[in-house]
């Protein structure tokens, strides 16, 4: 998730809790510290329940009702892949979004490529596929209980729907696994054997490439096998043109063509990544777009990502490019909702590198952070309550707490991976962020744990 190089750690991590102690400026009450923006903090900040965020009841977000009525996407920020209850709040916003403001689809980032997120679909609103099977071959930050959870609760709200009332789950990223031509021919063959045979002589040319070195490639190549993709989609909406009864309904049309088109990105994505030109978050933002296009005007999508690819920050990539949710709130606007969430202390699941550079299986970190003072961290963790909602959108322009925060500071921030050797990493680069201009609302724990992981099959 960071925009720095991994640095190596030289250790090999065997502990299931590693404890690590920051060696910065602490947050105890006697330090220096703005005492009008902590003033005006503790006036803005509304205490959250002191339970799991499943147990959360609507009167948490309803005083939040207007801006989600307004909004069309809504972004739900993670600081961390690996937190409880970060995964636990965005379940229990997305039910509320769903029951309470027409939310009809789940936008997922990390991994979660658009193809194969379609046995989540497939699961979700056809009962196709056995759960437990699906999470087996999935990376660990879905392979848990918590985000089984959610996947659960969406199949349990769409069984007694109609289809064209369900609710979505569909992935928005590829920055993993990208090159996966026989799912996609497969894809072809279940949904149609006639239209299968009309683009089999395309999609055997491609399938010729075989596994695809995106760093050798050449420019010429690149662009031959963009322009199969391309002809490939546009052979396909011929076939829709010729065969207007082609296929169960609309649903599956869309799915079946943006999946080329996913193709498309994810070819992009990986040819030009190795030019230090960075596409993942603009192809998110494609990705959420097109959700958004096929749930219809009146229908709201919610996005699940890094706090890093919701946020409305200009410059987040290495190359200095955008973040996904920039791109989203300057085609938006005000109808971009972006919540973000932060915590200081606590257990949270992350790798980091071992001896060899290589990544190790999960772990289960315990951290006790000493916030940097210009870090938002070291405010927010002085409020007078643990646990809090800031609505940023809320408070004065005014003020001293506006701004406290309406400057580029460190906020604290793990993706993946967790650099146990520069674990001040996380207080620079791409954690360094407006967030008067970047969120909306944050949600912040000031203690928290780790997902359940689930054990993955041999």
């Amino acid at each position: 998730m960071l925009k720095n190089t991994r640095k190596p750690v030289l250790f090999l991590s065997i502990l299931p809790v590693i404890t690590l102690v920051f060696l910065f400026s602490s947050c105890d009450h006697s330090q220096d510290k703005d005492i009008t923006a902590l003033q005006e903090l503790n006036k803005n900040i509304t205490q959250l329940p002191s339970v799991s965020p499943l147990q959360y009841k609507d009167e948490v977000f309803r005083k939040f009702d207007s801006y989600f009525e307004n909004a069309q996407i809504i972004g739900l920020g993670e600081d961390s892949h690996g937190v409880k209850e970060f995964f636990e709040l965005k379940q229990r916003i997305f039910k509320y979004l769903v029951e309470n403001h027409n939310c009809r689809a789940l936008g997922f980032e990390y991994g979660f490529r658009f193809q194969r997120s379609l046995e989540i679909e497939n699961y979700i609103t056809s009962r196709k596929g056995d759960l437990d099977s699906i999470l087996s071959g999935l990376h660990w930050i879905h392979r848990n209980k918590e985000f089984r959870g959610l996947i659960e609760w969406m199949r349990e709200y769409n069984s007694s729907l109609q289809k064209e009332d369900m609710i979505h789950f569909i992935g928005i990223d590829s920055q993993i696994d990208i090159w996966y031509l026989d799912e996609l021919s497969q894809h072809f063959f279940q949904y149609d054997k006639d239209l299968y045979e009309f683009v089999s002589e395309i999609l055997d040319t491609l399938s010729k490439w075989g596994k695809i070195d995106h760093q050798k490639l050449k420019q010429e190549e690149f662009q031959q096998i963009e322009n199969l993709l391309i002809s490939l989609k546009d052979k396909t909406l011929v076939f829709f043109s010729n065969h207007s009864n082609s296929g169960e309904d609309k649903m599956e049309r869309d799915l079946l063509l943006h999946n080329i088109e996913s193709h498309i990105l994810s070819h992009e994505n990986r040819y030009w990544m190795y030019k230090n030109k960075s596409l993942r978050d603009s192809h998110m933002a494609k990705h959420v777009l097109w959700l958004k296009e096929i749930v219809g005007n009146e229908a709201k999508v919610a996005v699940w990502a890094h706090n890093a690819h919701v946020a409305n920050d200009p410059h987040y990539a290495r190359d200095g490019s955008p973040a996904m949710g920039r791109y989203l709130r300057e085609k938006l606007g005000d109808k971009y909702l972006v919540i973000g969430t932060g915590f200081t202390e606590g257990q949270f699941v992350a790798v980091t590198e071992d001896y060899f550079g290589e990544d190790t299986n999960p772990i289960i970190w315990k951290l006790n952070i000493f916030s940097p003072e210009n870090s938002v961290n070291y405010l927010f963790c002085q409020a007078d309550y643990k646990n809090f909602i800031l609505d940023i959108k809320g408070i004065s322009r005014t003020g001293n707490l506006y701004t406290y925060i309406n400057k580029e500071r460190p906020f604290f921030g793990v993706g993946d991976f967790y650099s146990a050797t520069y674990p001040e990493i996380h207080f620079a680069e791409d954690r360094i962020i407006n967030l008067a201009t970047a969120y909306d609302m944050i949600f912040y724990f000031s203690d928290t744990r780790p997902i359940t992981l689930i054990k993955k099959e041999p």
